[in-house]
């Protein structure tokens, strides 16, 4: 049921959120790949998922009350 929720909210986060969490939890690519492939540096690249991450946790904790 949790795992549902997610990939419902997952479906809300944008594009660039998308690309780079598909990347480093699926394609299992390393942050300095996804830097070269989004043209920014890895550093970028670690600062913009954490922000994914957050984003993606705030919306589940706002729709659901639980913890991830």
């Amino acid at each position: 049921e949790r795992i549902l929720k997610l990939k419902s909210l997952y479906g809300k986060l944008d594009e660039k959120c998308k690309k780079i969490l598909d990347r480093y939890y699926y394609q299992k690519m390393s942050l300095e790949e996804i830097g070269i492939e989004l043209a920014h540096d890895s550093g970028t690249i670690k600062t913009l998922k954490y922000r994914c991450m957050k984003k993606l946790r705030t919306v589940y904790l706002s729709n659901s009350g639980d913890t991830i």
